[in-house]
């Protein structure tokens, strides 16, 4: 990271500013980890519930905060630019849809997940599998807006309530308001209003 980036962190706590490549990096070590079917695949009686949850959590809010700089002319330094992040789409692409877009791959997951848990694979059963990949969609649903919303950045207890409703819950409405919830605003944005002047 050149020097002037950093102190642009520094300036802007918020959103930690990495190249795009790296934005990507970030994306791909995400999407390998799996943690995300550990939790809705044993839900909340497997004694590590609240690691996985835990750690779910910290990484969804990391990738929120991640941006890139931009430039529009060659002449400029990418310092002195806007920072942009990803569409939702492309979000979906890369935090999502690698390791689990249809439900052979979900099944695929579960059978590497068993496995690693020493359990027997014959177990999952196609019910599961779509039980599982059912889940696996809603929380996918509500998280995209958020990993693109540049309005707000500090939402792992957000992350936290999603991932909990649908551990719970077999219907999930578009949006699940509960008393004690307000849903945060997510606007059809995907550029950061960080001037880097």
């Amino acid at each position: 990271m050149l020097e002037d980036e950093l102190d642009i962190c520094q300036m802007h706590p918020n959103y930690i500013l990495v190249s795009k490549d790296e934005l990507h990096r970030q994306l791909w070590n995400y999407s390998n980890q799996g943690t995300l079917l550990r939790i809705l695949t044993f839900g909340e009686n497997h004694p590590r519930f609240t690691e996985w949850l835990t750690a779910e959590c910290i990484n969804l809010q990391t990738l929120s905060s991640l941006v890139y700089p931009t430039q529009s002319s060659k002449m400029m330094p990418v310092y002195n630019e806007k920072a942009t992040k990803l569409s939702a789409i492309e979000y979906e692409w890369k935090v999502f849809d690698p390791y689990c877009e249809n439900e052979v791959e979900c099944r695929s997951m579960l059978n590497r997940i068993y496995e690693e848990e020493q359990l027997d694979t014959s177990q999952i059963t196609g019910d599961i599998v779509v039980r599982v990949f059912e889940k696996f969609c809603a929380v996918k649903r509500y998280i995209l807006p958020m990993l693109e919303n540049t309005k707000e950045y500090a939402y792992a207890s957000f992350f936290r309530h999603i991932i909990l409703y649908v551990v719970r819950n077999e219907e999930y409405p578009d949006f699940p308001v509960l008393s004690s919830y307000a849903y945060p605003d997510m606007p059809g944005m995907s550029e950061c209003e960080i001037d880097f002047y």
